[in-house]
């Protein structure tokens, strides 16, 4: 995670995926963000969790963190409601 927009000239918008063994980035694109960056991961009971200064792509007023699918990439309907805007 972190404020990048493609890894290896494939486009990943803030959050991407490798392969240990061979340092290759994967398939696995979540492209949850419109705008920011990750700061903060947590992947849990295969739950990718991601904190930051960020925007998440077609959910409105939803801002700082997200959730998706560690296997899929695909979004999970979780938000905690953090107080403020984009810049907290």
């Amino acid at each position: 995670g972190g404020s990048f927009f493609s890894i290896s000239n494939q486009q990943r918008k803030c959050l991407a995926s490798f392969d240990i063994s061979t340092g290759q980035i994967t398939p696995w694109n979540p492209y949850l963000l419109t705008d920011g960056e990750i700061q903060a991961l947590a992947i849990i009971n295969n739950r990718v969790y991601a904190g930051g200064n960020l925007i998440l792509a077609g959910v409105p007023d939803k801002y700082n963190l997200a959730a998706v699918d560690a296997t899929t990439g695909k979004s999970i309907s979780w938000y905690p409601n953090p107080t403020g805007g984009i810049g907290y």
